[in-house]
């Protein structure tokens, strides 16, 4: 526990830096709704702790760690990895928000709520197009494909919302796409940032695939 709790407060200091660099390339309204979804600060602009744990971030990282990259030549991309794979969890977050009407996200107002509708939808999907940009070019495009497969399973949850029921094949489908697919890119983004060979990057796949899975009948759950 005491391990989860070290990475998860060194997560930020590792991968705050890269996302914050992306986002100063971005037009002061992108980056100020950004910031403000991310934590950085609030609606005005005053600095303030962030309130997310980063987990996706931080699985990244942990993969890294464990596939051996705890060498500072590792450091990088591992934090680019981790910083991309938030940046997709960010932009769903951002999206789900105005899916679902949740008015609230993370203790404050959701940022739909403050900045409106179309700004915010605008904001998560420079998200999307900025997060592969901060990988190597095979890995950029095998996050692209990753961002599809999030966005199907997306439809195919709204899809379930007018059937009168939905079978244990077709949720375990949609699950597979949603959650799954992004703590799958994380580990074995993690994992290759660490050294890993592709047997075993393989390996850390499933693993994220297994979790995602967990992670979201969880959250599902919780939502009813």
């Amino acid at each position: 526990m005491t391990a989860a709790r070290e990475l998860l407060a060194q997560t930020r200091t590792r991968v705050d830096p890269g996302y914050r660099h992306a986002l100063d390339e971005m037009p002061q309204g992108l980056r100020h709704l950004l910031g403000y979804h991310a934590g950085w600060w609030d609606e005005e602009g005053k600095p303030r702790e962030p309130a997310g744990k980063a987990f996706t971030a931080a699985l990244a990282l942990a993969a890294a760690r464990a596939a051996g990259g705890q060498d500072q030549a590792a450091l990088p991309a591992a934090a680019a990895a981790a910083a991309a794979v938030e940046m997709i969890y960010d932009a769903s977050l951002l999206h789900d928000d105005i899916i679902d009407g949740d008015r609230t996200r993370r203790g404050r107002p959701a940022a739909w709520t403050v900045f409106g509708t179309g700004a915010t939808l605008c904001a998560g999907v420079t998200l999307l197009h900025t997060a592969p940009q901060l990988l190597p070019p095979h890995q950029a495009a095998d996050l692209g494909a990753v961002t599809c497969r999030i966005y199907e399973g997306q439809i195919d949850d709204l899809a379930f919302e007018t059937q009168p029921e939905t079978t244990w094949s077709q949720y375990l489908a949609m699950a597979q796409k949603k959650t799954a697919v992004l703590l799958a890119a994380a580990c074995s983004l993690g994992a290759v940032a660490g050294g890993a060979p592709p047997e075993a990057v393989a390996h850390y796949r499933e693993f994220g695939r297994a979790l995602g899975i967990a992670y979201q009948i969880s959250d599902d759950i919780l939502g009813i």
